[in-house]
Protein backbone atom coordinates (compact mmCIF):
# COMPACT_ATOMS: atom_id res chain seq x y z
CA UNK A 1 0.00 0.00 0.00
CA UNK A 2 1.25 3.37 -0.71
CA UNK A 3 0.10 7.04 0.13
CA UNK A 4 -0.25 10.17 -1.97
CA UNK A 5 2.69 12.25 -0.85
CA UNK A 6 0.64 15.41 0.83
CA UNK A 7 3.73 18.17 0.22
CA UNK A 8 1.89 20.94 2.09
CA UNK A 9 1.34 18.88 5.89
CA UNK A 10 5.19 17.46 5.34
CA UNK A 11 6.16 21.48 4.94
CA UNK A 12 4.04 22.78 7.70
CA UNK A 13 4.83 19.80 9.86
CA UNK A 14 8.83 20.56 8.84
CA UNK A 15 8.38 24.01 10.14
CA UNK A 16 6.25 23.48 13.44
CA UNK A 17 8.93 21.52 14.42
CA UNK A 18 11.70 23.85 13.28
CA UNK A 19 9.40 26.73 15.48
CA UNK A 20 9.84 24.07 18.53
CA UNK A 21 13.49 23.87 18.62
CA UNK A 22 14.34 27.44 17.84
CA UNK A 23 13.81 27.79 13.98
CA UNK A 24 16.81 25.41 13.49
CA UNK A 25 18.60 21.71 13.73
CA UNK A 26 20.69 19.10 12.50
CA UNK A 27 18.43 18.16 9.15
CA UNK A 28 18.97 14.51 10.50
CA UNK A 29 17.20 15.29 13.47
CA UNK A 30 14.13 16.83 12.11
CA UNK A 31 14.11 13.63 9.32
CA UNK A 32 14.16 11.53 12.62
CA UNK A 33 11.79 13.69 14.78
CA UNK A 34 9.41 13.37 11.69
CA UNK A 35 9.40 9.71 10.97
CA UNK A 36 9.05 9.48 14.77
CA UNK A 37 5.91 11.34 14.88
CA UNK A 38 4.65 9.43 10.90
CA UNK A 39 4.84 5.87 12.72
CA UNK A 40 3.07 7.20 15.66
CA UNK A 41 0.60 8.64 14.33
CA UNK A 42 -0.56 5.29 11.74
CA UNK A 43 -0.22 3.53 15.13
CA UNK A 44 -2.47 5.29 17.28
CA UNK A 45 -4.85 7.30 14.56
CA UNK A 46 -4.55 4.94 11.61
CA UNK A 47 -3.38 7.92 9.49
CA UNK A 48 -0.44 9.63 8.10
CA UNK A 49 1.57 12.34 8.89
CA UNK A 50 2.69 13.03 5.84
CA UNK A 51 2.01 9.77 3.27
CA UNK A 52 5.55 9.98 2.42
CA UNK A 53 7.58 6.80 1.10
CA UNK A 54 9.15 5.09 4.10
CA UNK A 55 13.06 3.81 3.48
CA UNK A 56 15.49 2.12 5.70
CA UNK A 57 18.34 3.33 5.13
CA UNK A 58 21.68 3.86 6.58
CA UNK A 59 21.27 5.79 9.37
CA UNK A 60 18.03 4.76 10.05
CA UNK A 61 13.98 5.11 8.46
CA UNK A 62 13.48 8.29 6.74
CA UNK A 63 10.94 9.95 5.13
CA UNK A 64 12.23 9.72 1.55
CA UNK A 65 10.40 12.93 -0.09
CA UNK A 66 11.44 15.07 2.85
CA UNK A 67 14.60 13.74 2.48
CA UNK A 68 14.81 14.63 -1.24
CA UNK A 69 13.39 18.16 -0.31
CA UNK A 70 16.17 18.72 2.16
CA UNK A 71 18.76 17.60 -0.45
CA UNK A 72 17.06 20.26 -2.88
CA UNK A 73 15.49 17.72 -5.08
CA UNK A 74 12.28 17.11 -6.43
CA UNK A 75 9.35 19.08 -8.20
CA UNK A 76 8.61 21.80 -5.43
CA UNK A 77 11.91 21.93 -3.92
CA UNK A 78 11.99 25.69 -4.69
CA UNK A 79 8.81 26.19 -2.97
CA UNK A 80 10.17 24.28 0.39
CA UNK A 81 13.69 26.70 0.64
CA UNK A 82 11.36 29.54 0.31
CA UNK A 83 10.66 28.22 4.01
CA UNK A 84 13.07 25.53 4.87
CA UNK A 85 16.48 26.43 3.97
CA UNK A 86 19.36 24.08 4.19
CA UNK A 87 22.36 25.32 5.20
CA UNK A 88 25.69 22.28 5.84
CA UNK A 89 24.03 19.52 7.73
CA UNK A 90 21.37 21.88 9.44
CA UNK A 91 17.50 23.12 7.88
CA UNK A 92 16.52 26.89 9.48
CA UNK A 93 12.80 28.08 8.96
CA UNK A 94 12.87 31.10 6.76
CA UNK A 95 9.63 31.99 7.08
CA UNK A 96 6.42 30.30 9.03
CA UNK A 97 4.41 28.00 7.29
CA UNK A 98 0.62 27.42 7.93
CA UNK A 99 -0.48 24.98 10.06
CA UNK A 100 -4.25 24.56 8.48
CA UNK A 101 -3.52 21.18 6.62
CA UNK A 102 -2.37 19.98 10.18
CA UNK A 103 -4.92 18.34 12.36
CA UNK A 104 -4.64 19.04 15.90
CA UNK A 105 -3.93 15.41 16.21
CA UNK A 106 -0.90 15.70 14.49
CA UNK A 107 0.26 19.30 15.76
CA UNK A 108 0.12 17.12 19.57
CA UNK A 109 2.20 14.70 18.22
CA UNK A 110 4.56 17.00 16.74
CA UNK A 111 4.88 18.56 20.16
CA UNK A 112 4.61 15.68 21.88
CA UNK A 113 7.50 14.45 19.76
CA UNK A 114 9.64 17.47 20.06
CA UNK A 115 9.69 17.31 23.79
CA UNK A 116 10.01 14.17 24.46
CA UNK A 117 13.57 13.87 22.95
CA UNK A 118 14.27 17.57 23.31
CA UNK A 119 17.57 16.57 25.62
CA UNK A 120 18.73 14.04 23.09
CA UNK A 121 21.19 14.98 20.30
CA UNK A 122 20.50 14.07 16.46
CA UNK A 123 22.75 10.97 16.56
CA UNK A 124 21.10 9.94 19.81
CA UNK A 125 17.66 9.72 18.19
CA UNK A 126 19.13 8.18 14.98
CA UNK A 127 20.57 5.48 17.32
CA UNK A 128 16.44 4.98 18.76
CA UNK A 129 15.60 4.88 15.19
CA UNK A 130 17.71 1.83 14.62
CA UNK A 131 16.04 0.15 17.37
CA UNK A 132 12.73 -0.05 15.65
CA UNK A 133 11.95 -3.61 14.42
CA UNK A 134 10.89 -2.05 10.63
CA UNK A 135 14.35 -0.98 10.06
CA UNK A 136 16.07 -4.00 11.28
CA UNK A 137 13.90 -6.37 9.23
CA UNK A 138 14.37 -4.14 6.08
CA UNK A 139 17.53 -2.94 5.84
CA UNK A 140 19.99 -4.36 3.45
CA UNK A 141 23.36 -3.26 5.19
CA UNK A 142 26.30 -1.96 3.51
CA UNK A 143 24.94 1.30 3.08
CA UNK A 144 22.01 0.28 1.09
CA UNK A 145 18.46 1.57 0.54
CA UNK A 146 15.28 -0.78 1.05
CA UNK A 147 11.38 0.24 1.40
CA UNK A 148 10.07 -0.74 4.50
CA UNK A 149 6.11 -1.66 3.95
CA UNK A 150 3.42 0.20 5.90
CA UNK A 151 2.73 -3.40 7.66
CA UNK A 152 5.71 -3.67 8.97
CA UNK A 153 5.84 -0.12 10.78
CA UNK A 154 2.40 -1.13 12.17
CA UNK A 155 3.21 -4.81 13.30
CA UNK A 156 6.51 -3.05 15.14
CA UNK A 157 4.37 -1.48 17.41
CA UNK A 158 1.74 -4.22 17.75
CA UNK A 159 -0.82 -3.39 15.68
CA UNK A 160 -2.81 -5.50 13.82
CA UNK A 161 -4.69 -6.23 10.55
CA UNK A 162 -7.80 -4.17 11.97
CA UNK A 163 -5.90 -0.97 11.60
CA UNK A 164 -4.44 -1.50 8.52
CA UNK A 165 -7.68 -2.11 7.50
CA UNK A 166 -8.77 0.97 8.79
CA UNK A 167 -6.29 2.86 7.15
CA UNK A 168 -6.87 1.03 3.14
CA UNK A 169 -10.40 1.64 3.91
CA UNK A 170 -9.90 5.64 4.35
CA UNK A 171 -7.31 5.80 1.57
CA UNK A 172 -9.42 4.01 -0.85
CA UNK A 173 -12.01 6.85 0.15
CA UNK A 174 -9.87 9.72 -0.35
CA UNK A 175 -8.44 8.54 -3.50
CA UNK A 176 -12.51 8.17 -4.49
CA UNK A 177 -13.55 11.18 -4.04
CA UNK A 178 -10.32 13.22 -5.53
CA UNK A 179 -11.16 11.06 -8.44
CA UNK A 180 -14.47 12.69 -8.42
CA UNK A 181 -13.64 16.12 -7.18
CA UNK A 182 -9.94 16.35 -8.48
CA UNK A 183 -7.22 17.06 -6.41
CA UNK A 184 -4.95 18.40 -8.63
CA UNK A 185 -1.98 16.79 -10.37
CA UNK A 186 -0.16 13.99 -8.72
CA UNK A 187 3.19 14.26 -7.48
CA UNK A 188 6.30 13.29 -8.95
CA UNK A 189 7.21 10.34 -7.17
CA UNK A 190 11.39 10.68 -7.01
CA UNK A 191 14.06 7.97 -5.57
CA UNK A 192 16.83 9.34 -4.63
CA UNK A 193 19.12 6.38 -2.90
CA UNK A 194 22.10 8.47 -0.91
CA UNK A 195 22.58 7.60 3.01
CA UNK A 196 22.15 10.35 5.51
CA UNK A 197 24.83 12.01 6.36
Amino acid sequence: MEFRFDFEKSLQAAAFLLHLEDDRMPYLRLLKLMYIAERELLAQKATPLTGDIYKAMEHGPVLSHVYDLIKGNGARSVEWESYIDRIGYAVKLVRPADREKLSGDAIEKLAEVSARHREKGHWEISDLNHDFPEWRKNYPGNGGTALIPLEDILEAQGENSETLNVIREAEAVRRHMNKIFGAGKPQVRTETVESVS
